[in-house]
């Protein structure tokens, strides 16, 4: 790959780089020190926080469940490995564009039911049971646009979050 190809694939996958969290109502704190999860361990030498263009690395490879995936847009920051560390001195240029249920997540991104749907066989949204066929199809939500859940039912925003726990504390997370 010529390095002019790579540089603008860097431009176009910076420019949504995601959170996960465990509140709905996530804001960035400017006086945050996050940890250091390399091999070095302890905090982070300055206030900030760390994004990631894939979330699932999060999940999968570090039992990351969280229930909301935080979207961001015009994040600036260095890259480490599969990670950006934004310094709370650029939170003024970046945005939260939507926060979206881990599931819905999975949906828009890969158009397949997501991690919890297929745990629990039932749907993310309504709770609603996915036949046997339609867990099997794996084009089901190809074109699917995940919604922003800030302002949704605060009922369905608990039982949800308490099924990504649920699931989480299955897989082996650090929840």
């Amino acid at each position: 790959m010529s390095t002019h190809l790579l540089e603008a694939w860097r431009v176009i996958a910076a420019n949504k780089l995601y959170h996960l969290a465990d509140d709905v109502n996530f804001t960035l704190d400017p006086t945050f020190y996050p940890e250091n999860n390399t091999t070095l361990g302890g905090d982070w030498p300055e206030p900030g926080i760390f994004l990631t263009a894939s979330p699932e690395h999060w999940l999968n490879g570090y039992g990351y469940w969280r229930p909301w995936v935080v979207e961001f847009e015009g994040a600036e920051g260095k890259s480490y490995g599969r990670e950006v560390f934004v310094p709370a001195s650029n939170f003024s240029r970046m945005r939260i564009s939507r926060v979206m249920a881990l599931d819905a997540y999975a949906r828009e991104e890969y158009g397949e039911w997501g991690w919890t749907e297929e745990y629990f066989e039932t749907t993310y949204d309504t709770f609603e049971p996915i036949s046997p066929e339609s867990l099997l199809d794996h084009s089901t939500w190809a074109g699917f646009r995940a919604p922003d859940v800030r302002n949704s039912d605060f009922g369905w925003r608990s039982k949800y979050a308490q099924r990504v726990k649920e699931f989480g504390a299955q897989r082996g997370s650090i929840f």
